[in-house]
Protein backbone atom coordinates (compact mmCIF):
# COMPACT_ATOMS: atom_id res chain seq x y z
CA UNK A 1 0.00 0.00 0.00
CA UNK A 2 1.34 3.39 -1.06
CA UNK A 3 1.24 6.41 1.32
CA UNK A 4 -1.04 9.24 0.99
CA UNK A 5 1.75 11.36 -0.81
CA UNK A 6 2.89 8.69 -3.73
CA UNK A 7 -0.73 8.38 -4.47
CA UNK A 8 -0.76 8.50 -8.79
CA UNK A 9 -2.39 11.73 -10.34
CA UNK A 10 -1.85 14.16 -7.44
CA UNK A 11 -0.37 17.10 -8.83
CA UNK A 12 1.76 18.02 -5.56
CA UNK A 13 3.06 14.90 -3.34
CA UNK A 14 1.66 15.30 -0.01
CA UNK A 15 -1.52 18.09 -0.46
CA UNK A 16 -4.79 16.94 -1.67
CA UNK A 17 -7.95 18.35 -3.02
CA UNK A 18 -9.93 19.17 0.47
CA UNK A 19 -6.65 21.84 0.95
CA UNK A 20 -7.24 24.02 -1.78
CA UNK A 21 -10.59 25.68 -0.33
CA UNK A 22 -8.38 27.13 2.32
CA UNK A 23 -5.25 28.05 -0.10
CA UNK A 24 -7.71 30.06 -1.91
CA UNK A 25 -9.56 31.93 0.93
CA UNK A 26 -5.88 32.50 2.37
CA UNK A 27 -5.12 34.19 -0.80
CA UNK A 28 -7.89 36.15 -1.38
CA UNK A 29 -7.85 37.49 2.03
CA UNK A 30 -3.75 38.42 2.36
CA UNK A 31 -4.29 40.03 -1.34
CA UNK A 32 -6.93 42.04 -0.12
CA UNK A 33 -5.00 42.60 3.12
CA UNK A 34 -2.32 44.13 0.95
CA UNK A 35 -4.28 46.11 -1.08
CA UNK A 36 -5.50 47.93 1.83
CA UNK A 37 -1.69 48.19 3.64
CA UNK A 38 -0.75 49.38 0.23
CA UNK A 39 -3.50 52.07 -0.48
CA UNK A 40 -3.23 53.56 3.48
CA UNK A 41 0.69 53.64 2.68
CA UNK A 42 0.41 55.22 -0.55
CA UNK A 43 -1.98 58.10 1.27
CA UNK A 44 0.17 58.87 3.96
CA UNK A 45 3.03 59.07 1.53
CA UNK A 46 1.29 61.66 -0.32
CA UNK A 47 0.69 63.23 3.13
CA UNK A 48 -3.18 62.93 2.46
CA UNK A 49 -3.80 61.02 5.14
CA UNK A 50 -2.06 62.08 8.27
CA UNK A 51 -1.62 61.46 11.74
CA UNK A 52 1.53 59.07 11.43
CA UNK A 53 5.19 59.54 11.22
CA UNK A 54 5.14 57.99 8.03
CA UNK A 55 2.60 61.32 6.43
CA UNK A 56 4.51 62.66 3.60
CA UNK A 57 7.80 60.78 3.28
CA UNK A 58 7.84 59.87 -0.36
CA UNK A 59 9.63 56.14 0.40
CA UNK A 60 6.01 55.21 1.61
CA UNK A 61 4.42 56.82 -1.76
CA UNK A 62 6.47 54.40 -3.46
CA UNK A 63 6.56 51.35 -1.54
CA UNK A 64 2.63 52.03 -1.27
CA UNK A 65 1.47 50.98 -5.12
CA UNK A 66 4.36 47.96 -4.68
CA UNK A 67 2.60 46.37 -1.47
CA UNK A 68 -0.82 47.28 -3.26
CA UNK A 69 0.00 45.40 -6.54
CA UNK A 70 1.36 42.32 -4.77
CA UNK A 71 -1.99 42.12 -2.98
CA UNK A 72 -3.73 42.38 -6.44
CA UNK A 73 -1.72 39.51 -7.97
CA UNK A 74 -2.64 37.25 -5.05
CA UNK A 75 -5.99 38.71 -4.92
CA UNK A 76 -6.16 37.19 -8.53
CA UNK A 77 -4.33 34.14 -8.09
CA UNK A 78 -7.23 33.36 -5.43
CA UNK A 79 -10.07 34.26 -7.18
CA UNK A 80 -8.49 32.56 -10.72
CA UNK A 81 -8.42 29.27 -8.58
CA UNK A 82 -11.66 29.55 -7.45
CA UNK A 83 -13.06 29.58 -11.17
CA UNK A 84 -11.24 26.27 -11.98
Amino acid sequence: MRPAFCRTGDAEPGRSDEDEPMRRLLLILVGLLLVVVGLIWFLQGLGIMGGSPMSGITLWAVVGPIVGLVGLWLLWLGVRRARS
